[in-house]
């Protein structure tokens, strides 16, 4: 999955040109597009202590150190972003796009584990769990998440709760954007690098 996205955003960047607006210390704004068009373009804006991704695919805001290309430039070797981490320093989102949203797919991966963890259950009583996993897994995508939680906490297997601490899953996953961005800033700072290394510069 985190390859085929990889390869995927590389596609979308393979015609990208980078113009430099403003360069001065750890104040810059850079800009990527693809030529005649604004489709997927994407800019990287930086103060001390913030950068700001903005562009087609939504806008992100992320502060930690003085000079926030040099935190990005931390995984810069294998070219993996780190989304965990990375998203701990994020201060600001896109109020279209998010960062975050809800899974229905994470939501039954995390039901079904919780089963998992029961070795004593009757054939007749892993199928009447399933089947209460398959009726949450429609609430929670027709209706909303917070029915299906309410569902899943009132779920009971022989006259006792049955997931007694699913609250503390998280049925959440990144939003395409907020990939894509990540993968953005941490190639668009690369490009920048090689920009300043063929100059001579630092």
């Amino acid at each position: 999955m985190a390859q085929s996205f990889r390869d995927k955003f590389l596609k979308d960047v393979a015609q990208h040109q980078m113009e430099i607006q403003l360069d001065q210390g750890v104040f810059r704004h850079v800009v990527f597009k693809r030529p005649n068009t604004i489709n997927q373009l994407f800019s990287l804006t930086t103060t001390p202590g913030r950068l700001v991704f903005g562009g087609d695919i939504g806008c992100f805001v992320f502060e930690r150190i003085h000079d926030m290309f040099a935190f990005f430039r931390r995984d810069m070797e294998r070219f993996d972003p780190n989304f965990g981490y990375w998203h701990e320093k994020l201060v600001a989102v896109d109020r279209h796009m998010g960062s975050m949203n809800a899974s229905v797919d994470k939501f039954r991966d995390n039901l079904e584990q919780y089963v998992e963890q029961y070795d004593d259950l009757t054939g007749e009583e892993i199928g009447q769990v399933h089947e209460f996993i398959d009726e949450a897994a429609t609430l929670f995508e027709d209706e909303c998440p917070h029915e299906a939680y309410v569902a899943v906490g009132n779920f009971e297997l022989r006259d006792a709760p049955f997931f007694t601490d699913f609250w503390e899953s998280s049925n959440e996953e990144y939003t395409i954007c907020y990939l894509w961005a990540c993968h953005a800033i941490q190639w668009g700072v690369a490009q920048y690098d090689k920009a300043k290394q063929a100059e001579g510069g630092t």
